[in-house]
């Protein structure tokens, strides 16, 4: 997963001890999206307009001490005395790091191909025509993604008379995460819309009776969790919630188990709809339906999840909560019933684009986290670990954003973009009404309104969450041993 060349750059970067950093990039190296994305994992971001964007960052640099800025500069003296005197300089050629090949067409490819040349560099140089050949080569071994397959396979389990939505949900997270970024990424997502459609109708006839369905075998929606956990009647519980990740996303995590010797026993659930965090999230620790007037976050969260093992007369000191990575690393074997949330895979999907930068900043933030390690942990600790989220997300395509009144009554404080809520129903009914191009996408609850599809109410493409699409709805319940 590690890009080795990325790697290296941040050391020698880290080394300067400058959060501002003016780089000289002649070849626009750094000004690549694709190295951008990764660098933002290292909490190095790139600043390219000159001028007033860099002098601003430059005065508010202190905001945000954790980060690092590479100023992109052709010149250093065009920078004024304040900032050189505050900052590096790092000159940066890639013919420095990249040797025996044609360098303009090195620098022409995706920094996938440019981190298997920098691991595999010749002992000899090559010529233009040679290092083509080997470009060529490297593409050529990149496994083209079925499509035709994959969509028999979709079509083969939608024609079952009960359709099984946990072998569709992994078809297509195996689609997914295969796809992006190649040519049939958009042919999937495509697809992906259409299976939608028949898992809205599953949706229309099934979803209202899950909240009260037997939780024994599995919990069908997140409510039923802890009830789920409950019934197991293990000794010790650890139930880790990982904000945001979506099925295909997991598979991500999955593909890392076997490396620590970590056997995942996998099913799905539901998240709450609409899929926002304040209501699926809360439905998880609440262990019953949510309310709508919750506030969220982690103390009210802590305190439903000790209110309802309390019910169950688990004794308070041996419930723990832990938000974030700060203190689940202590001692933890006084604990029976542990809950650990982490909002890092959320806030990956609230700032990408689109599923490449998703893909790339999840396998980064999986090491980063150390996350097989710590599960690993809790299972040599006696745990039973349950791993789950409270909704995925979705690669939206724009409606329009709202406007005037129409976005005067967010009262969840989702940022989803996805979901609006109103103070009544009829006004919720009123504003379909007024839209009626809606009247196919979106679903009314009571005062909320949904979309069912990918879209958003924004004016460009974002991932986000909080409709009822299988990709936000359909999310991994998982237990998590170690192999005998």
């Amino acid at each position: 997963m590690a890009n080795k060349l990325i790697e290296r750059l941040v050391g020698e970067l880290s080394q300067l001890g400058s959060q501002i950093i003016l780089t000289e990039d002649p070849h626009g190296f750094f000004s690549r999206k694709d190295t951008q994305s990764i660098l933002k994992n290292y909490d190095f971001h790139v600043v390219e307009d000159l001028g007033l964007s860099q002098r601003i960052t430059f005065e508010l640099r202190s905001d945000s001490p954790e980060k690092k800025f590479l100023f992109i500069t052709k010149e250093w003296e065009s920078y004024l005395e304040d900032i050189q005197q505050n900052s590096s300089r790092f000159h940066f050629l890639l013919a420095d790091y990249i040797f025996g090949y044609h360098m303009d067409s090195v620098l022409a490819c995706p920094l996938q191909i440019i981190e298997e040349l920098y691991n595999d560099q010749p002992l000899t140089a090559l010529t233009k025509a040679e290092t083509l050949r080997r470009i060529g080569d490297l593409k050529a071994d990149e496994v083209e993604f079925d499509f035709d397959s994959f969509k028999q396979s979709l079509q083969s389990e939608l024609e079952q008379a009960n359709i099984s939505w946990f072998t569709i949900i992994q078809l297509v997270s195996t689609a997914l995460s295969e796809s992006i970024g190649t040519e049939s990424e958009h042919q999937v997502i495509d697809r992906i819309e259409t299976v939608n459609k028949e898992f809205q109708n599953e949706l229309s006839s099934n979803y209202s009776q899950l909240p009260n369905s037997n939780a024994i075998e599995r919990p069908k929606v997140v409510s039923n969790v802890l009830d789920h956990i409950n019934g197991q009647r293990n000794e010790k519980d650890a139930l880790v919630v990982l904000d945001g990740l979506a099925y295909w996303q997991y598979f991500l995590l999955k593909g890392e188990f076997q490396k620590f010797g970590l056997v995942s026993n996998e099913s799905h659930t539901y998240s709450w709809i609409p899929s926002i965090t304040q209501l699926s999230r809360q439905a998880i620790f609440k262990g019953s339906a949510p309310d709508a007037e919750y506030i969220q976050g982690p103390r009210n969260e802590e305190k439903l999840f000790r209110q309802f093992w309390q019910n169950e007369n688990v004794l308070d000191h041996q419930i723990g909560y832990f938000y974030g990575e700060d203190k689940i690393d202590e001692q933890l074997s006084g604990y029976s019933k542990l809950a650990w949330v982490m909002k890092d895979f959320d806030d990956i999907m609230h700032s990408s684009p689109d599923y490449k930068e998703v893909l790339i900043r999840t396998k980064h933030r999986i090491d980063k986290l150390k996350l097989c390690e710590r599960m690993l942990r809790l299972v040599h600790l006696g745990f039973t670990v349950h791993l789950t989220t409270d909704h995925g997300s979705i690669q939206t395509k724009p409606w329009r954003k709202l406007k005037g009144r129409e976005n005067l009554t967010h009262r969840s404080g989702s940022k989803s973009m996805r979901h609006v809520e109103y103070e009544s129903s009829s006004t919720a009914l009123k504003f379909i009404n007024k839209n009626p191009e809606l009247k196919d996408s979106v679903s009314q609850q009571e005062n909320m309104i949904y979309f069912t599809n990918n879209q958003c109410f924004d004016s460009k493409s974002i991932i986000t969450h909080g409709g009822s699409h299988m990709l936000e709805t359909i999310i991994p319940f998982i237990k998590i041993s170690k192999e005998s």
